[in-house]
C-alpha cells in the first residue's frame, strides 16, 4: 500500500509539472500531413481573417493592469493563429481534430464557436485554457503565449465548459472562494 502511494505521488508530480509533455506527442503511426490554405475548402471570411492575422504577426494587445502594461499595437487581446491539433496514442491511429483555425478577438469581446459535433470547438477552447497542447500554431492571450506564459495568461480569461462546474457539496461562498483562488486573486 505504501509503495502504491509513493509511486502515485511521483506520477502525479511528473504529470502536473509538465515533464511528460513529450509523451503526448509520441506515436508509432504517421500524423496526417498539413494541408495548405489553398487545398482546404475555406470560406472567404475565414481566409480574410487568417490573412489579417498574418499581417499583424507579433502585434497583440497587452491589457492594462495594476503593473502598468498598456496596449502595444495590433487589436487582438486573444490571438489564435494557424492552430492545429492531432490527437495521438501510442498504438492507435492519429486523429485530426482541428486543422488551421485562426481568429483574433479585441478586448471586451464575448466569443463563441458554432459548429457540428466533432468540428473541434471543445478542442479549440481546451487549447486556450491549456488543457491540451496544440500540435502546431500560435495561441496568445493579452500577449502572453499560452504554452510558455500560462500562469499570467490564465488570470485574464474566463471559461465556462460544457459540463457543470458547480460541485454539489460546496456552498455558494465556498465556490466563490475556490474559483478566486484558482485565478490567483488574494
Amino acid at each position: 500500500m505504501v509503495v502504491v502511494a509513493i509511486v502515485s505521488t511521483i506520477l502525479l508530480v511528473l504529470i502536473e509539472s509538465d515533464i511528460c509533455l513529450w509523451a503526448r506527442k509520441f506515436t508509432f503511426r504517421a500524423i496526417p500531413e498539413e494541408r495548405e490554405k489553398e487545398e482546404l475548402d475555406l470560406d472567404e471570411d475565414v481566409i480574410a481573417e487568417e490573412d489579417r492575422l498574418d499581417k499583424t504577426r507579433g502585434s497583440t494587445v497587452k491589457l492594462d493592469d495594476e503593473e502598468g502594461r498598456t496596449t502595444e499595437g495590433g487589436k487582438e487581446a486573444i490571438r489564435v493563429h494557424q492552430f492545429r491539433k492531432v490527437y495521438t496514442t501510442l498504438l492507435g491511429n492519429p486523429f485530426l481534430a482541428v486543422e488551421r483555425i485562426s481568429f483574433g478577438l479585441a478586448q471586451g469581446e464575448c466569443f463563441a464557436l458554432l459548429g457540428v459535433n466533432g468540428a473541434g470547438k471543445s478542442t479549440t477552447f481546451k487549447s486556450l485554457t491549456r488543457d491540451i497542447i496544440p500540435t502546431r500554431g500560435e495561441i496568445k492571450i493579452a500577449g502572453y503565449d499560452v504554452q510558455t506564459e500560462f500562469e499570467d495568461a490564465r488570470k485574464l480569461i474566463g471559461y465556462c465548459p460544457q459540463h457543470d462546474a458547480i460541485f454539489d457539496l460546496m456552498t455558494v461562498e465556498e465556490h466563490l472562494w475556490f474559483y478566486v483562488r484558482i485565478k490567483g486573486i488574494p
